[in-house]
C-alpha cells in the first residue's frame, strides 16, 4: 500500500491530504446529525482520516524535496 501511494503525483497527493484533514471534521459533525455514534469510534475514524491525510502531504513535501534537489 505504501508503493502505490508513493506513485501517486505530488500535487495530487497533497490535495487529496488537504483535504482529508479539512473535511473530516466538518464530515463527522455532518453526520452526527444522521446517526449517533459513540464520541470514541467518531474520534477513532477522525484520527485514522487525519493521520493519512499527513501521511500525503509528507509524501508530497519529501517528492518535491527530492526534486529542488537535484
Amino acid at each position: 500500500m505504501l508503493n502505490k501511494i508513493k506513485q501517486l503525483p505530488e500535487k495530487t497527493s497533497f490535495i487529496m491530504g488537504l483535504s482529508l484533514i479539512l473535511l473530516s471534521g466538518i464530515l463527522f459533525f455532518i453526520l452526527s446529525f444522521a446517526f449517533t455514534l459513540s464520541s470514541w469510534i467518531v474520534l477513532l475514524m477522525e484520527s485514522v482520516m487525519i493521520g493519512f491525510g499527513f501521511i500525503l502531504i509528507i509524501n508530497a513535501s519529501m517528492k518535491r524535496h527530492a526534486r529542488n534537489d537535484r
